[in-house]
């Protein structure tokens, strides 16, 4: 792995990290955001199934946990 290569992974890292401790100091900001990411997925099809706007949230609630 090159030197570029390896800085730009961990300056994504590093992002993620901060996105990560925005979510955690503040809770509302996740909530809001699982409940739209959530009803979002909820409204697309996996083939012949469609899960609904309450299992996306629960599902996405449960992925940002």
């Amino acid at each position: 792995m090159s030197q570029d290569s390896a800085s730009l992974i961990a300056s994504i890292w590093r992002e993620v990290l901060n996105a990560l401790d925005l979510l955690h100091d503040q809770p509302e900001l996740a909530l809001s955001l699982a409940t739209g990411i959530g009803f979002y997925i909820g409204q697309k099809k996996f083939g012949p199934v469609q899960f609904g706007g309450v299992y996306g949230t629960l599902l996405t609630a449960l992925l940002l946990a």
